[in-house]
């Protein structure tokens, strides 16, 4: 727990840009796929 929170502290830029990619490619993924159900059905 206190490893994880010492790298977390330490690399919170690279972890802050991580989920915010992960986030931008989770919604174009979700938007992607409901395109494409909507256009299918």
């Amino acid at each position: 727990m206190e490893v994880i929170a010492h790298i977390t502290h330490t690399e919170f830029p690279t972890v802050l840009v991580a989920l915010a990619s992960g986030i931008m490619i989770g919604t174009v993924m979700t938007w992607v796929a409901m395109r494409y159900l909507g256009r299918g059905r």
